[in-house]
């Protein structure tokens, strides 16, 4: 495609004919109009996995367009990216509308910086969206500031079935939630059996997860027995950040340990102070063994960092 506004679909249909993966950049006209003539261009397309088209605002015409193809069974597109902020819930529930009664066969959703939870009734839109989503493996809501209540309320609903039994990838960087959203994510991994799966998660950029006890922190990580990398940039954690995550890495007789291989704890500079006096390991800092790779144990020291 050349540089410059291109408009229309023609061009895009023609590329998807051929192609796994359609990308709609930033600078291109795109709005209803496109989208509607694109998603009618993919029906019976079976070439066509992954459509980004991020950056665009779109209505209920769009957007519908977007979930009744999704709905039809005639198309191979499993992976979406689509919107922008001004998406919210409006825009998720024209998604659903044009669903219809059918389920959604996607298994990537990224609804990251969607405006997602700037207006009442948005959590209860996106889960409207998700628990038709029975297959979705990678979920990304991130930059979208959902809040405790919001994420409370996911995980009650779709997060605990059936989405929870299939999603390896979560992403929850930037949604201002805290310790009892932690505390309500290992509440449902426990009681519903759910995100047993899940091997990546960001929580990331949530200041308000630090400065408490920790112990909710603890407990997620403890129920999640595929977890394998963890992120936790900028979360403002402390030492009782740094006990609470040694004592869930090294386990006990009532705790599952967490397969962890990677964790991030950049941007934390009170990890940087003195170990805590009265800390798990009775003063001394906590050393987390977990085995790599390789099958050689690592050596984490997370309260003397």
């Amino acid at each position: 495609m050349a540089w410059g506004k291109s408009t229309g679909a023609t061009e895009l249909i023609a590329k998807a004919a051929t192609s796994e993966t359609l990308v709609v950049l930033p600078f291109r006209a795109f709005g209803d109009a496109e989208c509607d003539a694109l998603c009618r261009g993919l029906e019976g397309n079976c070439t066509l996995t992954e459509l980004k088209a991020s950056g665009h605002t779109l209505g209920h015409v769009g957007l519908g367009a977007v979930g009744s193809l999704l709905g039809s069974g005639r198309c191979a597109l499993r992976r979406l990216a689509i919107g922008n902020s001004s998406l919210g819930g409006a825009g998720i529930r024209a998604m659903v509308v044009g669903l219809g009664k059918a389920d959604c066969s996607l298994h990537a959703l990224d609804l990251g910086l969607k405006g997602l939870g700037i207006n009442e009734g948005d959590e209860e839109a996106l889960a409207s969206l998700l628990v038709r989503c029975t297959d979705l493996r990678e979920l990304q809501v991130g930059r979208n500031p959902l809040g405790t209540r919001g994420l409370q309320y996911l995980a009650s609903g779709c997060l605990a079935r059936p989405l929870g039994g299939t999603l390896l990838h979560l992403e929850l960087d930037e949604t201002t939630i805290d310790g009892v959203a932690l505390g309500a994510l290992a509440d449902t991994a426990v009681e519903h059996g759910a995100l047993v799966s899940v091997r990546t998660l960001d929580l990331s950029r949530n200041p308000a997860i630090g400065g408490g006890p920790g112990d909710q922190l603890r407990r997620l990580l403890c129920a999640l027995p595929s977890l394998r990398n963890l992120q936790l940039q900028a979360c403002n954690l402390d030492g009782h950040a740094a006990a609470a995550l040694g004592t869930a890495l090294l386990g006990g007789p009532s705790a599952a340990r967490p397969a962890l291989v990677e964790m991030s704890l950049s941007d934390n500079p009170l990890l940087l102070a003195e170990p805590l006096a009265n800390d798990a390991a009775g003063g001394e800092a906590v050393v987390a063994t977990s085995a790599s790779a390789d099958g050689q144990d690592d050596v984490v020291l997370l309260s003397d960092i």
